[in-house]
């Protein structure tokens, strides 16, 4: 799994004549090419297991994402019912964000699966270049698990201001309506 990526980073710095020895020779430097220290190392400072985790805290939030989509949807749907227009569109908009979101979870799932297949690999690799290059592969992972639980909170957020605009509507269409 990762050594594919690791076969296209590494054919794309070939290509375009990026590849420098020289972070690997500092690397190797630091850890005197002893595998044991380069893995404590490499674990050290991604921080694995709390990345596995804020990626299961990812996933909850989107979860609770895909609850608040549909209460929405509920609330819409009964705007549609008092009458005071049609929000059927933003039915259709709701119910496409809510399978985006599903989409989110499983990839974010995999994302799980794949930083866990780091773990084992870093734990087996048996040279200090294939720890190095789990390394950097890694903390790329790590930062994209990050950057997901940022927009996952912002997304959430967002679905329950909504949620909160919408009520209002509502509460409006049926005071109206009384």
């Amino acid at each position: 799994m990762l050594s594919s990526v690791r076969g296209k980073t590494n054919n794309a710095g070939k290509k375009q004549g990026i590849i420098s020895s020289e972070p690997f020779n500092q690397f190797l430097e630091d850890t005197k090419g002893d595998t044991s220290k380069a893995k404590q190392q490499v674990s050290d400072s991604i921080e694995l297991p709390q990345a596995i985790a804020l990626a299961q805290q990812t996933t909850a939030t989107k979860q609770d994402s895909v609850s608040k989509v549909n209460t929405l949807i509920g609330i819409l749907e009964n705007i549609n019912s008092c009458g005071a227009g049609s929000a059927n569109s933003r039915i259709e908009t709701s119910k496409n964000n809510n399978d985006q979101i599903n989409t989110d979870i499983e990839n974010i799932n995999s994302l799980v699966a794949q930083l866990q297949n780091g773990e084992q690999e870093l734990a087996q690799a048996k040279d200090v270049l294939t720890i190095y290059q789990l390394n950097s592969e890694l903390k790329a992972a790590v930062d994209s698990v990050v950057s997901l639980y940022n927009s996952a909170i912002a997304e959430n957020n967002q679905i329950a201001g909504e949620i909160e605009t919408t009520q209002n509507e509502l509460d409006q269409c049926q005071n109206t309506g009384s």
